[in-house]
């Protein structure tokens, strides 16, 4: 065996290895250039950061998050690096157990006024998911970052000694189970990107436990085999998880360009465990007040949103789960949307909606002739009016009331959903006066009611009809004096910045009104105004604010509606419907805030019984506005973007001021053109869309590749980072040694023989055997020598590494040269 200038003594033989004494101590350094020491600090904050966003999402926990999320990112380099160490972890330890107490100690008001709010936060979810009556902890608000980082700081702890140094998951299942089982009981809505994100380390995670080597047969602490069993360990779950990784991206960026078709199949899945889902809240229902001593009572509407009884913002997160709700049976099909009423707001606190007063309702109506229940009668009073009108033959056809029954999928929903001009029994209980209907559990909801088109059809005409009014109407003239002084209100708050949004259209409107003006000429301008307003108040909101489907938290100090128009810009339809109410009372329009259900007619189907069934899911719960119109009553209005009992586009509005303009013939037909381009137009622009994700993909993972290619190529030619001269010949020689195995050179053979020189010779004939005598002896001298390797011997090993690569080119099939060249980057 040559070895070139080594003396004797620098070297010892092991197994047919050579390793150099005084490199042990070298090896046991600390460096942070190693790529694992990178990738696990990176999978274990992915893990952290995953779990935390989990719990913060589920249990709705306000927090400031650039700071939290960053220092757990000091505490994952903190613990990758504690890690590192062999020696003095416990006296390291016992100091952290040391330093923590004291700042404890030192902050423990801090800590518990922190605790406090976070438990609130809690607490709260839980109520609204299961219908609770938890009482809060008493106490001030606190920091709830410096709990929740005095909790991440020992598991992170525990996390990251799991997978650097025992190699196992379990350290990861044993914390992370429990969170992801405890976030799922709170009810709260999960951030999907976070499940993905907690899936796709904990892969990484079992992938550096599964190859792990066991450390029992690696030898002692700190001797030669341990050290080199340790590296390379770290190369192959370095290099297995970046795999992994590249895998995850390819995947994940098919699955974007196929999203549609994955959307759809996900969505008949979806359809298919959905009674699954509701056999599953049919039970908790039964068991959750047993366990609770009756504090938590599970319900539908917890789940779906479906009434939150007017509270705003108290909750962060969307409760949409496709859980089945409603199932309505109709005696004829549908023409028109369903909005089933459920909880119904009067005045406005800038947090949430309160119900009206039953006193008011009575003291304005006393001296009615209404008899027993004033509550009931108000709310029967548009489907009598609507019966007493045909009776009075106003119409020239025969209509008869639609009779729906109405079937809740739970037995504590905490109102009874009906349909406008629907009338009730004497069984039934209106809260608020004449606000929402209180849930009966004695019978199915069946009653009959009008559709709103055909309602109000017959009520112009009827109010047309001077000579026939009676009773009815007398009473409905007390009613609306009734809704005009206490639906008009702006309440205690300032919403001085809608008001001024308002004052020009306001305005406008208040200068068209004058003294001397016929009943006649009130009651046409006073249709006009109508339209225009809600036009104006539609436009005004779909231009300044974006619809999402999920509840925003309300920081503490603010105004639901002014955080929503002026500051957020976004929300859902309960911050729509708020606005919209609070608008519409501003230009003297009376209006209420509406919850509860919507039923669209592409959802009832025949039965097969002569009769039309739609079943509603949590995800038709919505929040709308009701105006009252003089001589007609409330009336529903949709000011939430593209929401049609589900999300659909709806057209904007268009502004008759501009429209006046802007008609004329041409712009007409070129309309008309356009709507009969409109499937044409859509499937352009949606083909165009894909095609454009496809090509900014195909790009990305052109880059991707193309970098991946140059830091190989550097690498294999130990061009890639500062490193040693020693290390860039080894590099060079791993790669030397990557291409004979590639082009079927025998692994057999040691590389330190003269075996190896002569089989080499043989196998490359370009070769002459002073060039390989001396490049084996540059080598053995980077690997095991003391001397340093000069700029010229890398230079000399560069070029033997190029003669092989265009030897082992010749050598291989034209099928494998693209793997040999780009993706193996010889």
């Amino acid at each position: 065996m040559e070895t070139g200038n080594l003396k004797k003594k620098d070297v010892i033989v092991v197994r047919k290895r050579l390793l150099q004494e005084n490199n042990i101590e070298d090896s046991r350094k600390f460096r942070l250039s190693g790529m694992s020491f990178w990738i696990q600090t990176i999978i274990l904050y992915l893990a952290m950061a995953s779990l935390c966003w989990i719990v913060e999402s589920s249990c709705s926990i306000s927090f400031n998050k650039d700071i939290v999320y960053t220092i757990l990112l000091v505490f994952c380099l903190i613990f990758s690096i504690y890690y590192y160490f062999e020696q003095n972890r416990f006296i390291i330890f016992l100091g952290a157990i040391l330093l923590q107490l004291i700042i404890f100690l030192a902050t423990k008001g801090l800590f518990k006024t922190g605790f406090v709010s976070v438990v609130n936060d809690i607490i709260m979810q839980l109520n609204h998911t299961y219908n609770g009556t938890i009482d809060l902890l008493n106490g001030f608000e606190g920091s709830k970052e410096y709990v929740l980082l005095c909790v991440l700081f020992w598991l992170t702890w525990f996390v990251a000694r799991g997978m650097i140094v025992s190699r196992d998951n379990l350290h990861f299942l044993f914390i992370g189970f429990p969170i992801i089982l405890a976030s799922l009981l709170v009810g709260g809505d999960i951030s999907k990107v976070a499940i993905v994100l907690l899936a796709i380390s904990f892969q990484c995670m079992t992938i550096w436990s599964g190859i792990r080597i066991r450390r029992k047969f690696w030898g002692g602490l700190g001797s030669n085999e341990y050290i080199e069993n340790r590296k390379v360990s770290g190369r192959i779950n370095s290099k297995i998880t970046l795999i992994f990784l590249l895998i995850m991206l390819v995947t994940g960026g098919i699955a974007y360009i196929l999203s549609p078709v994955l959307t759809n199949s996900l969505k008949g899945l979806s359809d298919r465990v959905a009674p699954i889902k509701t056999e599953g809240i049919r039970f908790l229902q039964e068991f959750v007040p047993k366990i609770s001593n009756g504090k938590l009572t599970f319900t539908v509407e917890g789940v779906g949103g479906g009434g939150t009884g007017g509270i705003l913002g108290e909750l962060s997160g969307t409760y949409y789960s496709k859980v089945e709700t409603l199932k309505l049976t109709c005696t004829s099909m549908p023409t028109e949307t369903i909005y089933l009423k459920g909880f119904v707001g009067q005045d406005y606190t800038g947090r949430k909606w309160l119900e009206g007063s039953e006193d008011d309702l009575l003291n304005a109506m006393s001296n009615q002739k209404i008899k027993d229940n004033v509550s009931l009668y108000i709310h029967n009073l548009p489907f009598l009016r609507m019966m007493y009108a045909l009776q009075e033959g106003i119409s020239e056809i025969e209509i008869e009331p639609n009779y729906i029954t109405v079937e809740r999928y739970g037995d504590v929903l905490s109102y009874t959903y009906v349909p406008y001009h629907a009338y009730l029994n004497e069984n039934y209980r209106i809260s608020g006066g004449d606000g929402a209907v209180a849930a009966q559990t004695n019978y199915d909801d069946t009653y009959g009611w009008f559709e709103s088109n055909v309602y109000e059809e017959i009520m112009e005409k009827w109010n047309k009809e001077e000579d026939k009014h009676g009773i009815l109407d007398e009473i409905a003239t007390a009613y609306e004096n009734y809704v005009t002084s206490y639906n008009t209100k702006l309440g205690d708050v300032d919403l001085s910045k809608l008001e001024e949004l308002c004052q020009d259209k306001k305005k406008e409107w208040d200068d068209k009104f004058y003294a001397g003006m016929t009943e006649q000429q009130i009651e046409d301008l006073t249709d006009e105004k109508y339209e225009d307003v809600i036009n104006f108040i539609i436009r005004t909101l779909w231009e300044n604010c974006t619809f999402i489907d999920k509840a925003n938290k309300l920081p503490k100090g603010k105004d639901y509606i002014n955080y929503f128009m002026f500051e957020l810009k976004e929300g859902d339809s309960t911050a729509f419907a708020s606005t919209a109410v609070m608008m519409f009372r501003i230009f003297g329009i009376p209006a209420r805030y509406v919850e509860g259900y919507v039923a669209p007619t592409h959802l009832f189907s025949n039965n097969g019984e002569d009769e039309y069934t739609a079943v509603l899911q949590d995800d038709n719960a919505h929040a709308w506005v009701e105006i009252y119109v003089p001589d007609i009553g409330w009336t529903y209005v949709e000011t939430t973007p593209g929401f049609d009992g589900t999300i659909n586009n709806m057209e904007m509005p268009e502004d008759e001021t501009k429209e006046d303009n802007t008609e004329n013939e041409d712009v007409q037909n070129e309309d008309e053109a356009k709507k009969e381009a409109s499937f044409s137009d859509r499937a352009f622009y949606w083909l165009k869309s894909k095609v454009v994700r496809i090509v900014i993909f195909l790009i990305l993972t052109i880059l991707v590749l193309i970098t991946r290619y140059i830091l190989i190529r550097k690498y294999r030619r130990g061009v890639l980072g500062n490193t040693t001269n020693k290390e860039k010949v080894k590099r060079i020689f791993y790669s030397y040694y990557d291409i004979l195995m590639f082009t079927g050179f025998s692994n057999k053979i040691d590389v330190t023989s003269s075996e190896f020189l002569e089989s080499l010779i043989i196998w490359y004939p370009a070769l002459q055997l002073w060039e390989v005598k001396r490049y084996q002896d540059i080598v053995l001298r980077a690997h095991f020598g003391q001397e340093e390797i000069t700029a010229k011997e890398v230079e000399f090993s560069i070029r033997i590494y190029e003669k092989a690569v265009m030897d082992g080119k010749a050598k291989i099939s034209f099928i494998k040269r693209p793997i040999y060249n780009y993706w193996r980057a010889f």
